[in-house]
């Protein structure tokens, strides 16, 4: 098997709205394993990042505050929003992400909002019941989304995703290979009726000189579009069976650059 990649360089466009930039402290946890529980704020901090958003993970914020300057601002409320947008000042970005995680009895509860950093409002508001801990990571991948897609368009600022979803190429095949066997269909159907059309002028059925010409005419249109429409249905059907080839998702980056930007695909050949 061999890797394979796409690429493509983007036109020139006029320059989008700045990228939404969000402080992502680590999620107040209760009754969650504090091990555990790192796992899943740094999951979404990565979540929203490939979502399209700038990101400050607890990491980060670390650096550039200090580690003291950082447990001040951390140890905030959710309900302080002076502590909050003093963090998102400090670090420059437009909202902070704040949530928690909490197990309540069998079950576990998911709060996450995006809080504005000049006003303290409430930009995004996402809340899950999960039966497990399990789901937590999908739940806050699907979160991640919501919370980045409502934010950028509350303060009317961009998102970049870094990547898109994997394209299942067997899926994607379904289309040419449909297509390609109706048009393989249909120009048989007009190369059969081009030769009744041939065969009705040679063998003397055409009552008139004009009926013969007609059928002439006729079957040597037919006769184009059907070589035509095989020709079509042939590439369409040729298509979907490399689709069904490569099989696996594949999966697309974006790379701005100044003035446009580059797009590419990249998946494995069997």
């Amino acid at each position: 098997m061999f890797a394979w990649v796409f690429c493509a360089v983007l036109a020139s466009t006029p320059p989008p709205p700045a990228t939404l930039r969000l402080a992502a402290p680590p999620l107040t946890l209760v009754g969650v394993e504090q091990t555990l529980g790192g796992v899943f704020s740094e999951h979404l901090a990565q979540q929203l990042k490939l979502a399209g958003a700038e990101v400050f993970t607890q990491k980060e914020i670390g650096q550039l505050l200090g580690m003291e300057r950082q447990r001040q601002l951390l140890g905030c409320t959710e309900e302080a929003t002076n502590c909050v947008g003093e963090l998102a000042n400090a670090l420059g970005t437009d909202a902070v992400v704040m949530g928690d995680l909490a197990k309540v009895g069998a079950r576990f509860q998911l709060n996450l909002k995006v809080i504005a950093s000049g006003d303290g409002k409430t930009l995004a508001v996402v809340s899950e019941s999960l039966a497990s801990e399990s789901e937590t990571l999908e739940a806050l991948t699907r979160a991640s989304r919501t919370l980045a897609n409502q934010a950028a368009a509350a303060l009317g600022l961009s998102l970049t995703p870094r990547f898109s979803d994997p394209v299942n190429w067997k899926k994607v095949a379904i289309a040419p290979l449909a297509g390609g066997a109706v048009l393989a269909a249909v120009a048989t159907g007009l190369l059969v009726a081009s030769k009744n059309n041939y065969q009705y002028v040679v063998t003397g059925q055409a009552r008139t000189e004009a009926d013969g010409r007609a059928a002439i005419a006729a079957g040597s249109t037919q006769q184009t579009l059907g070589v035509v429409g095989l020709a079509l249905g042939g590439a369409a059907l040729a298509t979907g069976a490399i689709f069904l080839v490569v099989g696996r998702p594949t999966g697309a980056a974006v790379v701005p650059l100044q003035g446009g930007g580059v797009v590419t695909w990249s998946g494995v050949w069997p």
